[in-house]
C-alpha cells in the first residue's frame, strides 16, 4: 500500500514538473517571437516614415515642374 501512495507522489511531482517546463518553453517562444515581430514593426513604421518624405519630396517638385 505504501509503494502505491509513494509511486503515485512521484508521478505526480513528473506530471507537474513536465506541465511546468512545457508552459515555461511556450512562453519563452511566444516572447521570442513577439520580439520578432516589434522588430519587424520597426522596420516597417521607418519605411511609412521614408515613404512619407519621398511622397511629399515628389509633390514639391511637381509643383515647382508645373509652374515652368
Amino acid at each position: 500500500m505504501a509503494a502505491n501512495i509513494i509511486i503515485a507522489v512521484c508521478t505526480a511531482i513528473t506530471t507537474a514538473a513536465t506541465a511546468w517546463l512545457a508552459v515555461h518553453k511556450a512562453n519563452q517562444l511566444a516572447m521570442f517571437r513577439i520580439e520578432q515581430l516589434e522588430k519587424k514593426v520597426e522596420v516597417h513604421n521607418g519605411l511609412d516614415r521614408r515613404i512619407v518624405a519621398l511622397e511629399a519630396e515628389v509633390k514639391f517638385l511637381r509643383e515647382g515642374r508645373d509652374r515652368k
